[in-house]
């Protein structure tokens, strides 16, 4: 903006459109001159009237009217330049300016767009991911299906083969023996003797200390000390005996004899 003093009406224009645009007249303008003289239309002023039939007014009487009325216009056409050049850097401004929001906008949506179908492309790798496990899940199925169909088919076979002997002797196997039921004959003395034996032999195990773990695990005997809570084993290792609870002791037993007697049973049958 330049030094000049511009006058309200001037400083009421908004816009650069507003701006009275007024042409460069030449100084060897016929129209600047007495004779040739022009008013400009642009020009809010009042022009010089000339009576050139009236004998007592002379040419140069009318040369300082004509030259102050183009000093004139010269100066309000150079206030409305100025104003003019302002006002159009202005709307330059203003309209580089939403150019650059305008292009800020355009790659801040350019930039949304590249994310979300980055976004979509993860995401139906996912889901393809997702759709193989399944299939590989399905094929796995479908195998351990087959398979389990396959040994079914293979165990019928084998007992086809096996015949009635071979199916009996299957769940004799499977099936945990039940006491048969036998009738009590009178009992010999022989009979009568063999059982004091195996009862005295109970008494004798329920007598014997329980082993260790250790002892057990290495099935090594288990040799207890006089005075002394540690056996022979156990002082070696420099360890503690530890043992098992009554109730443990009791499901061994009970699984070591009904292990004996599902073993007697399979005898009989194969003789």
């Amino acid at each position: 903006m330049t030094d000049l003093q511009l006058p309200t009406y001037m400083l009421a224009w908004k816009a650069s459109k507003d701006v009275i645009r007024m042409e460069e007249v030449p100084a060897d303008d016929p129209r600047r001159t007495v004779r040739g003289f022009e008013p400009d239309k642009k020009f809010d002023r009042p022009a010089p009237k000339f009576a050139f039939d009236d004998p007592f007014e002379e040419e140069e009487d009318c040369l300082p009217k004509v030259t102050h009325y183009w000093r004139a216009r010269g100066q309000e056409r150079t206030q409305c330049e100025s104003r003019y050049r302002e006002l159009l850097g202005a709307e330059e401004a203003a309209a580089s300016w939403k150019r650059m929001e305008e292009a800020a906008k355009a790659l801040k949506k350019a930039q949304e767009q590249e994310a979300m179908q980055a976004l979509e492309k993860e995401e139906e790798v996912e889901k393809t991911k997702e759709k193989e496990l399944e299939k590989e899940k399905g094929k796995e199925k479908e195998a351990g299906l087959s398979g389990s169909v396959k040994g079914k088919g293979k165990e019928k076979e084998k007992e086809k083969e096996a015949g009635p002997s071979g199916s009996a002797k299957g769940k004799a196997a499977k099936e945990v023996p039940k006491t048969p039921k036998k009738s009590t004959p009178k009992k010999s003395k022989h009979d009568v003797h063999s059982e004091s034996e195996e009862e005295e032999e109970e008494e004798d195990d329920t007598d014997k200390p329980q082993s260790c773990i250790y002892c057990m695990k290495k099935k090594i005997p288990c040799v207890p000390q006089s005075g002394k809570k540690v056996c022979v084993a156990c002082m070696w290792r420099k360890m503690k005996c530890e043992f098992f609870d009554k109730t443990v002791w009791a499901v061994k037993e009970g699984s070591e004899k009904v292990a004996e007697a599902v073993r007697e049973l399979t005898k009989l049958e194969w003789r």
